[in-house]
């Protein structure tokens, strides 16, 4: 999968099975399967939003201390959004 080869992590299989269903697409089966009414992103906004998590993380770090706020891990996936192309997002 792209995400595995650009993130350098493993994407769980549940989570492919149900980017295979309907990721990113609104009014489609199952694309509203989340609790809440949290939506699937595309994967290119999975890409946008974790270069972007990624880049606050490093900006906001302290020099090499301990003390060093965690905002964003790159092990962890955005994943769903409150629409498809709204880049608030829960993580896995």
């Amino acid at each position: 999968m792209a995400l595995e080869e650009t993130f350098g992590v493993s994407v769980p299989e549940e989570l492919k099975a149900l980017w295979r269903l309907s990721a990113g697409e609104s009014g489609v089966d199952g694309s509203d399967l989340m609790l809440g009414g949290w939506a699937l992103m595309p994967l290119d906004a999975v890409i946008e939003v974790y270069q972007m998590q990624m880049r606050f993380q490093e900006e906001n770090r302290a020099d090499d201390t301990e003390d060093t706020l965690v905002l964003w891990k790159p092990s962890w996936i955005p994943f769903c959004s409150f629409t498809p192309t709204t880049p608030s997002t829960a993580s896995t």
